[in-house]
C-alpha cells in the first residue's frame, strides 16, 4: 500500500514539475526535471529498505517485494521518459502514432471549453461517442498546467510503469512468490508495451484499467466486499469511457468468471456473480456504455470494419476474406489468430514501421515457450482462480483476430494481450525454475552416513 500511495503521489508531483519546462523544448527540459524528481523520491523510498546496517562479511539482505517493485517502477519510468523525449525531439511520433494529433486536438477543445472560450466540439470520428474519457483527461491537464503536450505523455509514462503492480499481484496469486517478480520485469520492459506508454495515446490507461479490473475480480472471488465491488464498477466505467467494446468484453468475462465458481463455494460465487450483474446493469442503464456496440454487434459490421482498416501501406491482412457469415468467420478465425499473435512475421518486414516492430516480435517469440508453460500450469492447477485472466485474453484475441485489417493496428492492439500474457510468463518462469531446482537436488549424492 505504501508503494501504491508513493507512486501515485509522485506521479501527481511530477506534473507541475514538468509544467515548468518550455513547450518549445518538446520534452527535454520537463522530462529531465521530472526524471530527477522521481529519482529523488524513489531513492528516499528505497534507502530504508536496503540500507540496514550489517556486519562485515554479512551478505546483503534480499529486497522485499515492495522495494523490488519500487526499483522496477523507477527504472521503467526513467526509461520511458528518455524514450519519450527521444521520440518527440526527433519527430518519430508522426511515424509511430500519427493519431497523437487526434488526442491532442480533442483534449485542447475540452480545455478551451473549460476556460469558456468555445463550445466543446469533438472531431467527426467521435461525435455522439461516449469514448471521450482520455480527451477529458488530456484537456484537464492542459487546463490545470498549460497546453504542454509532454504532460499527458509524462502521465502515460507513470501509468505504464505502475502497470507492474497489478501484474505482479496477479502472477503472485497464480504462481506463488517466485512468479510475481519476473512478470513485473517482463511487463515493464517489454518493447511495445514500453513504446505505447511514451506516446500521447490512450493505450496505457486502457491496459492499466484492464489489469486492475482483473486483479479486483480475482480479489472479489476470494472475498466479497462492497468496496471491492465499487472499485470494480468504477474501473469498468473508466475503461468504458475509453474503449466501449472492451467494457462489454471485460464485463462479460467478469460475470462468466464468477459463474465458474470455486470448489466448495459455488453458491457463494453465484451470489456474487448476481450482484456483479446487477451492478453492471445499473452502470449500463445510467451511462449508456456499450449500447451502440450492442446495436452494431454483427458479423456484417465486423467485416465492414475489417475491410475499412485493410490499408495496403500499413500491411493489409488478407483483405479479400469475407467474414460476414458464421461459417466464413469460423473458418478464418484460426488464420486471424495466427496473424494477430504473430505478425509482422520476420520474412514480411518491408516498411520502416515493420522494421521498428521486428525486435518486439522477436522478444515475443522468445517468450512464447515460457508463456505456454505458465498457461498450462495455471489451467491444470489454478483454472478457477485464473478464469478471469484466461477469459479476457481469449475474448480479446478472438475479437481482434476477426476485425484487425492491417499489421500496424495489430502491432498496437496486441499489447492488450501481451500485458496479461506476462502473468503467465512469470508463472512459467517460476515453474521452470522449480523444476531445475528439483533436478539439481536429485543429482546431489546422498552422504553414506545418511543412507538407511
Amino acid at each position: 500500500m505504501r508503494l501504491i500511495v508513493f507512486s501515485l503521489v509522485a506521479g501527481v508531483v511530477l506534473l507541475p514539475l514538468a509544467a515548468a519546462g518550455s513547450p518549445a523544448l518538446s520534452g527535454i527540459v520537463p522530462g529531465a526535471v521530472a526524471l530527477a524528481g522521481f529519482l529523488i523520491f524513489g531513492a528516499a523510498l528505497l534507502l530504508p529498505a536496503v540500507a540496514r546496517p550489517r556486519r562485515r562479511g554479512e551478505e546483503a539482505p534480499p529486497l522485499s517485494d515492495g522495494a523490488f517493485l519500487a526499483a522496477v517502477i523507477l527504472a521503467g519510468f526513467a526509461l520511458r521518459v528518455l524514450v519519450a523525449a527521444a521520440i518527440h525531439t526527433t519527430g518519430l511520433q508522426y511515424t509511430i502514432a500519427p493519431d497523437e494529433e487526434t488526442f491532442h486536438t480533442n483534449g485542447l477543445q475540452f480545455c478551451l471549453w473549460l476556460e469558456g472560450e468555445t463550445p466543446y466540439r469533438l472531431s467527426w470520428r467521435f461525435l455522439d461517442s461516449l469514448q471521450v474519457g482520455y480527451f477529458y483527461l488530456v484537456g484537464s491537464i492542459y487546463y490545470l498546467f498549460g497546453v504542454v503536450p509532454f504532460l499527458p505523455i509524462l502521465l502515460n509514462c507513470v501509468l505504464g510503469a505502475l502497470t507492474a503492480i497489478p501484474v505482479f499481484r496477479i502472477a503472485r496469486e497464480l504462481g506463488g512468490p517466485e512468479a510475481g517478480r519476473p512478470s513485473a520485469v517482463f511487463v515493464t520492459f517489454f518493447p511495445s508495451v514500453l513504446l505505447w506508454s511514451t506516446l500521447l495515446v490512450r493505450d496505457t490507461p486502457v491496459i492499466l484499467c484492464l489489469m486492475l479490473i482483473i486483479s479486483v475480480v480475482m480479489s472479489l472471488r476470494r472475498r466479497f466486499g462492497l468496496w471491492r465491488l465499487a472499485a470494480f464498477l468504477a474501473l469498468l466505467v473508466a475503461l468504458g469511457s475509453m474503449r466501449q467494446y472492451l467494457f462489454l468484453l471485460v464485463a462479460a468475462c467478469s460475470v462468466a468468471s464468477f459463474l465458474v465458481g470455486r470448489a466448495g463455494r459455488t453458491a457463494r460465487s453465484f451470489a456474487v456473480g448476481v450482484l456483479v450483474i446487477l451492478g453492471l446493469l445499473v452502470v449500463v442503464r445510467t451511462s449508456g456504455f456499450g449500447v451502440w456496440e450492442l446495436e452494431r454487434a454483427s458479423l456484417h459490421n465486423l467485416n465492414l470494419h475489417r475491410q475499412y482498416n485493410s490499408v495496403p501501406s500499413a500491411g493489409a491482412v488478407t483483405p479479400q476474406v469475407d467474414i460476414s457469415e458464421p461459417v466464413s468467420a469460423l473458418t478464418y478465425l484460426p488464420v486471424g489468430m495466427v496473424y494477430f499473435l504473430g505478425s509482422p512475421f520476420p520474412w514480411q518486414v518491408m516498411s520502416p514501421r515493420q522494421i521498428m516492430a521486428l525486435p518486439d516480435v522477436l522478444v515475443w517469440y522468445a517468450l512464447l515457450p515460457i508463456i505456454f508453460i505458465g498457461l498450462a500450469n495455471a489451467v491444470r492447477h489454478r483454472f478457477r482462480d485464473a478464469s478471469m485472466l484466461l477469459l479476457t485474453i481469449t475474448m480479446i484475441t478472438v475479437l481482434y483476430a476477426l476485425v484487425e485489417g492491417n499489421v500496424g493496428i495489430i502491432f498496437r492492439h496486441r499489447a492488450q494481450v501481451i500485458v496479461p500474457m506476462m502473468v503467465f510468463a512469470g508463472v512459467g518462469f517460476a515453474v521452470r525454475r522449480a523444476r531445475r531446482a528439483e533436478k539439481r537436488a536429485e543429482l546431489v549424492p546422498v552422504p553414506e552416513a545418511a543412507r538407511p
